[in-house]
């Protein structure tokens, strides 16, 4: 039973590093069908008590249309990594369908999806944390 278990795991990890090194890996693919180019973006306005810690981004509202995606990357300051990013929309239809750190530790992307039929205005944004 143990020869039998061994000679699995043997095969699973050939078969692994076979998939990654002829580019069948879905993270390559799922990393280029999100390279939203670097969108200008604003500091945000903190509510509450502010921090020297963490700063917030934001793009400038665009337009989503009925069906579509769209989305942003932002790049925080020297310094500073991102950690998180967020969105907003003008009303109910828009949801996130990616969100994650970039191809840097400065870099986050967000996509939204309109899952209405007209247009809606939205913005994405990035936490930058202190170094």
């Amino acid at each position: 039973m143990k020869m039998f278990l061994a000679c699995v795991v043997a095969v699973g990890i050939g078969c692994a590093a076979t998939a990654m090194a002829s580019g069948g890996s879905s993270t390559s693919a799922l990393k280029a069908s999100v390279d939203y180019p670097n969108m200008a973006v604003h500091a945000a306005k903190a509510r509450g008590k502010t921090s020297s810690t963490y700063k917030y981004y934001e793009t400038d509202p665009f337009t989503v249309n009925g069906g579509a995606d769209d989305g942003a990357s932002a790049k925080c300051p020297k310094n500073y990594s991102a950690i998180s990013g967020y969105w907003g929309a003008d009303g109910p239809g828009v949801v996130s369908d990616y969100n994650a750190v970039g191809n840097s530790s400065r870099k986050w992307s967000v996509a939204v999806r309109n899952l209405d039929t007209g247009p809606h205005q939205t913005f994405v944004g990035v936490v930058c944390a202190h170094n």
